[in-house]
């Protein structure tokens, strides 16, 4: 069984730690602001996704695999 530290994950929705969006029960973010919404979701997701495929490029070029 594979067990995730939920501690380090950060929600999607309103932006805290501890839980994924799935499991939000929060209906704003910390600041008391909105949750975010679809089209924000997307940019928080892409912008990880762009942030470690340049993390993955740099490893290679450096010559580190991890």
């Amino acid at each position: 069984m594979n067990m995730v530290n939920t501690s380090e994950l950060t929600c999607f929705n309103c932006e805290r730690k501890g839980h994924v969006s799935k499991d939000c029960t929060f209906d704003t973010i910390e600041d008391g602001s909105p949750l975010n919404t679809r089209q924000e979701k997307k940019k928080i997701y892409d912008d990880i996704t762009r942030k470690r495929r340049e993390r993955q490029r740099s490893n290679r070029e450096s010559g580190n695999d991890s």
